[in-house]
């Protein structure tokens, strides 16, 4: 193999998206510790005015939504020298779009499911800043994927986190030749 075909070739960012309470982060987290990838919670990028209005149930503007979004990518563009699971809602289009305009093999996983069972694990969630009352307005906002957005996996979350774990580790795998545990 040519060296230079090694060196050269991107990393892979796997953004694991959904709306809130749908196990993003903790499906991100758990998958990157398994594959040796970077770990990044978009949620961290969120100013402290941002936090506190969802906290109260108030979206965030388009104007707020698209300065969290370019510090997110930034911090990627920064450390695309590494293989990076995101945690990110993915609800907009145009940030899907946004991520693979970046120098990665991007790839998505959606994590789908009932209201009902987002609701609830919504509602046992502690210390976070998003309540059950945010997921109606996320759902409403959240754009399914268009047809030309081949690279996301739809997962079904409505059975326990250990099998969704696996269908989404399985997933990565097959589509993007990636072994266990690979430091990269």
């Amino acid at each position: 193999m040519n060296k230079n075909k090694c060196i050269n070739k991107p990393k892979t960012l796997i953004v694991v998206m959904g709306v809130s309470g749908s196990g993003k982060s903790h499906v991100a987290n758990k998958l990157s510790t398994t594959l040796g990838f970077s770990f990044v919670e978009a949620d961290d990028f969120h100013c402290d005015e941002s936090k506190k209005r969802m906290a109260n149930n108030i979206p965030i503007t388009d104007k707020t939504r698209q300065s969290w979004f370019d510090l997110v990518c930034r911090h990627l563009t920064n450390h695309s020298d590494k293989n990076i699971i995101l945690a990110f809602s993915g609800l907009k289009h145009k940030h899907r779009q946004g991520f693979r305009s970046l120098m990665f093999n991007t790839q998505f996983i959606w994590l789908d499911g009932k209201e009902e069972i987002i609701a609830e694990r919504l509602s046992k969630r502690r210390d976070h800043f998003v309540s059950a009352n945010f997921l109606s307005g996320q759902l409403k906002a959240m754009e399914s994927p268009h047809d030309n957005e081949a690279d996301i996996i739809k997962i079904n979350i409505d059975k326990d986190i250990e099998a969704v774990l696996s269908d989404c580790l399985q997933m990565i795998v097959v589509n993007n030749d990636i072994s266990m545990n690979k430091k990269t």
